[in-house]
């Protein structure tokens, strides 16, 4: 079993610097191995009080209970009053960023959000140890970094303070649910079909030959390099570096591919796998995204699909029916942009409790935008649909062509990406390289499937139902003007209006341009 991790952030670091500071005694390592072994069999925090089971040497596990004292809501205000008015926090709040200079306004106003002693702690646990805390309080204890590390927010919630509320009621919306939840398969896909790929496809060959795939870069490192650096959950680190190098293996599979179609083209081998000239499969995907090859005998996979694909060649495609030459279209298309390194990791919700990840083409790049509308226009419709009940609804061309490509790209990626013995013991790794599932129930592990999808949502295009309009505004006494951050709906409709200054918005455009030059 792989070692657990505890303060992988700033926030999550500084509670367990915090404690240890204290720990005069040296009682917190003994409960690290607790932590490490799976002993704390369950975790709930709700507000300022943490309980927890903890399994020893006894049969029964031993009960824990944890509680910090609350801060006034005097302090609280004035806090929030400081946060709401300091233009270089705003944006790293809006991206559910909690700034290490948080802790410097509390300190100011005479706040200690962390514990100074140990009598800061109301603790008690079942077991006999005498000492407080003993190693089933200690596991606790460590575990809830990893709780802080994907949510720093949780730091404030232990002294009873709902921060993002306080700040919402200061005119600050953080849209913590619109950002931060996962959505369903079904959304996942049809999100990301813009107003201009939704058209139906002209169903013509002759448009999907003319793809253009020359213009495509090399992106892999480009896009790891737009995510933020600090992402707020402990696994981002191995995630970052396991990209890199399975992505890389990735890519060169994907270039040998394209090369031995190129040298069959042009030195035909002679005798190749070849399709039933009667197929015409279209593939239906369920709310957990897991595909169903239909009206092709003999193939019930993506898997199978790709494999019975494997033996075409341009030159056959005049004897097969329109489906087989859209499916050879998103088979090259998948492998020339995972050549480029243009795959991003999408999370959804498949069921409650339960994390899915498919890998998707990066659509943030331009270039890569032009090789799915290209596709999306030239495909037949129908070619893909999603399963809602027992009915089959066709997909709008722009979606179909990105999911299309996202199925062959993702099953490649689990094929090629090859995890080491130790990177299984992560589920996180195992999640975005090998089994596309994943349940993060264990104490521990709350919000961490939130996390990495705020962290990767940098790297994903998509439609949102508001729009930010700057408005200049001069001021009431002529002296000067504002500049507005305005929020409108897409017909049009104000939702709401806060000023911010220029050089915050400056500052926040440099930064986006330099995570999206791609």
């Amino acid at each position: 079993m792989a070692r657990n991790r505890f303060g992988q952030t700033w926030w999550g670091s500084q509670w367990l610097n915090a404690l240890e500071e204290v720990d005069w005694d040296n009682r917190l390592p003994r409960g690290r191995r607790y932590a490490n072994n799976g002993s704390v069999r369950s975790l709930s925090v709700d507000g300022r009080t943490v309980t927890a089971k903890v399994q020893g040497r006894r049969a029964q596990a031993y009960r824990v209970h944890l509680a910090m004292p609350p801060l006034s809501s005097r302090k609280v205000g004035r806090l929030a009053d400081d946060l709401a008015s300091d233009s270089a926090l705003i944006s790293q709040l809006l991206n559910r960023t909690l700034d290490p200079q948080v802790l410097d306004y509390a300190e100011a106003r005479g706040i200690a959000l962390f514990p100074e002693t140990w009598q800061d702690l109301d603790m008690d646990c079942s077991c006999p140890d005498w000492a407080v805390p003993c190693k089933h309080l200690a596991a606790v204890i460590y575990l809830l970094s990893r709780e802080i590390d994907t949510d720093p927010f949780q730091v404030f919630r232990l002294r009873g303070v709902d921060l993002i509320a306080e700040l919402e009621r200061r005119g600050l919306h953080l849209g913590a649910a619109a950002e931060t939840e996962l959505p369903d398969a079904h959304a996942l896909i049809t999100g990301k079909a813009t107003p201009s790929e939704a058209a139906a496809g002209n169903n013509d060959p002759l448009l999907l030959q003319r793809i253009d795939y020359a213009r495509l870069r090399p992106l892999r490192d480009a896009l790891l390099r737009a995510l933020p650096d600090d992402p707020g959950f402990a696994a981002a680190g191995r995630v970052r570096q396991a990209w890199k190098a399975h992505l890389g293996r990735v890519m060169r599979h994907a270039r040998g591919a394209l090369q031995q179609l190129s040298g069959d083209a042009a030195h035909d081998p002679g005798e190749r796998l070849t399709l039933a000239r009667d197929v015409a499969p279209r593939v239906s995907l369920d709310k957990a995204l897991s595909a169903r090859v239909q009206d092709m005998p003999g193939c019930d996979s993506v898997a199978q699909l790709v494999a019975d694909l494997s033996g075409l060649r341009a030159g056959d495609l005049d004897d097969y029916d329109p489906r087989v030459g859209g499916w050879y279209a998103i088979r090259m298309a998948a492998l020339h942009l995972l050549a480029a390194g243009a795959a991003v990791p999408c999370l959804f919700r498949p069921s409650r409790g339960e994390t899915g990840a498919i890998w998707l083409p990066a659509a943030l790049d331009p270039e890569v935008q032009k090789v799915l509308r290209q596709l999306a226009q030239g495909l037949p419709p129908g070619l893909l649909q999603l399963r809602q009940g027992r009915k089959d609804q066709p997909l709008p061309a722009g979606a179909q062509a990105l999911a299309a490509c996202g199925l062959f790209m993702d099953h490649w990626i689990r094929q090629w990406a090859e995890l080491s013995v130790k990177q299984r013991d992560d589920k996180t790794l195992r999640l975005l390289f090998e089994e596309g599932r994943a349940r993060f129930d264990q104490p521990g592990e709350a919000g961490t499937a939130e996390r990495m999808h705020l962290w990767l949502a940098r790297l994903q295009l998509a439609e949102r139902d508001c729009l930010p309009v700057l408005r200049i505004a001069e001021r009431r006494n002529g002296n000067g003007f504002n500049l507005h951050v305005d929020v409108e709906d897409r017909r049009g409709e104000a939702r709401g209006s806060k000023p911010v200054p220029l050089k915050t918005v400056l500052s926040h455009a440099d930064t986006q341009r330099e995570s999206c030059d791609l």
